[in-house]
């Protein structure tokens, strides 16, 4: 009888104000009806609930946002058009309300794929933080198979050289590395290195090249956010075989 009352006047208003719009509808989660879901006009007066089997009345005015709200919903604006009858209006759990199992992160869920995708895709570097996805970072990044390191090489730096002239060492003992080729990299920072997860400051020149899986070389400046202030020169991260 309240519905039928409701929806009587608002035609009768409807008449006489072209601008407002009589809205019928269901309120729903998982199809299942949802009672007592508060619906409100925003900035307005208009104000109702959804009886026992979902349904409510109302009128706005064109353009108007109703706003759906519920203690264990998440909230959702719908805009008033010229006909809404029989509006259906789904609305989700919020994430509060959903069970834990079910709860992740889309951080997590990329990370979790990276992971498995890893052994297989010479695309993807461990680092300290988390796995990074060369064709997906906001890096600039080069990746080198292990395998495709010059044996013969002396160290890891000098197999790396190789593939990327532009590197600049200086000095011997516990030498600098410069990935930026210009006249001025003896006052910027030399590269930090990142092995299987430990943050070093010198090169590990000990490791043998057979060892290494995977290396990548990131010269983005912006990779100082992750790693601190002294990785502005750019990070060398290393993934030995024993590390998967």
């Amino acid at each position: 009888m309240k519905l039928v009352l409701l929806w009587f006047v608002g035609l009768m208003i409807g008449v006489f104000n072209p601008d407002v719009v009589q809205i019928t509808g269901t309120v729903v989660n998982d199809d299942v009806p949802l009672p007592g879901v508060k619906i409100s006009v925003v900035d307005g007066s208009v104000r109702t609930t959804t009886d026992k089997d979902g349904k409510f009345s109302l009128t706005a005015k064109e353009d108007d946002i109703i706003q759906f709200s519920h203690v264990r919903m998440a909230p959702m604006s719908v805009k008033v058009e010229k006909s809404m009858d029989k509006l259906l209006v789904k609305m989700q759990l919020s994430v509060a309300n959903l069970p834990e199992v079910t709860v992740e992160s889309k951080a997590k869920r990329d990370q979790r794929l990276l992971a498995g995708a890893y052994e297989f895709d010479y695309n993807i570097i461990k680092s300290k933080f988390g796995y990074l996805d060369k064709n997906k970072s906001v890096y600039s990044m080069r990746i080198f198979e292990g395998d495709k390191l010059f044996k013969g090489a002396p160290n890891f730096l000098e197999a790396l050289r190789i593939l990327m002239p532009q590197i600049r060492v200086v000095g011997r003992a516990d030498p600098a590395v410069y990935l930026r080729p210009n006249n001025s990299f003896r006052s910027a920072n030399p590269v930090v290195y990142d092995l299987d997860g430990q943050l070093l400051f010198t090169p590990p020149t000990g490791l043998a090249i057979t060892e290494i899986d995977r290396i990548a070389v990131i010269t983005s400046t912006s990779i100082g956010a992750k790693y601190g202030a002294p990785a502005s020169g750019g990070i060398i991260i290393i993934n030995t075989k024993e590390s998967y």
